[in-house]
C-alpha cells in the first residue's frame, strides 16, 4: 500500500532510488524547485509505509488564452516498485489536475523511442503518437511526442 501526497523539496534529497535508471531523466534541483513553485497541484509522489519514495510525476501547464493542456515532464517510478500500477495511478492524478483545475484540452509528453514498455502503457492509456522528434534525449536518442484528449 503506498499513500499519494505532494511533492516537497525535501524530496529531491531522497529520491535517488527513482532517478538513478537509465529511463528516467535527471534535472538540476532548480529546474525540480521550479515546478514545485509554478505547478505544484502537477508535482505527486507515491510513498511507501515506511516513507520510501516510490514514484513520482511532474508536469506544468502550457498553452495561450482559455487553450491549456497538461504537459507530463517526468513520470518515474522506482524500479522495485513497477508493475503495480503506481504509474497509472500518478497519471490519472496528473490527467485530473490538467482537466478540471486547468481545463486542459489534452496532456502530452515525451517517451524514448526504446521504452517499449512505457509506449504500450501511454497506449493503454489512451495516448497516441502525434510526432517524432529526432535528437530530442541528450544522447541523441529520438522521442514519441503523445498526447491524450480530456473531458474539458
Amino acid at each position: 500500500m503506498s499513500i499519494l501526497r505532494p511533492f516537497r523539496a525535501t524530496d529531491l534529497f531522497s529520491f535517488n532510488n527513482i532517478n538513478l535508471d537509465y529511463w528516467t531523466e535527471t534535472y538540476s534541483l532548480s529546474f525540480y524547485q521550479s515546478y514545485l513553485a509554478t505547478w505544484p497541484e502537477l508535482c505527486v509522489v507515491a510513498e511507501h509505509p515506511s516513507s520510501t519514495l516510490m514514484g513520482y510525476v511532474i508536469g506544468k501547464v502550457e498553452g495561450r488564452g482559455t487553450d491549456y493542456h497538461g504537459h507530463v515532464t517526468a513520470l518515474s517510478i522506482s524500479p522495485s516498485h513497477r508493475r503495480i500500477n503506481l504509474a497509472t495511478v500518478l497519471m490519472d492524478v496528473l490527467e485530473r489536475v490538467s482537466d478540471e483545475m486547468h481545463k486542459g484540452w489534452f496532456v502530452d509528453l515525451f517517451v524514448r523511442l526504446s521504452n517499449a514498455t512505457a509506449i504500450g502503457m501511454y497506449k493503454r492509456l489512451g495516448y497516441s503518437v502525434f510526432r517524432r522528434v529526432v535528437g530530442y534525449y541528450g544522447d541523441d536518442e529520438d522521442a514519441y511526442g503523445e498526447h491524450a484528449p480530456l473531458m474539458a
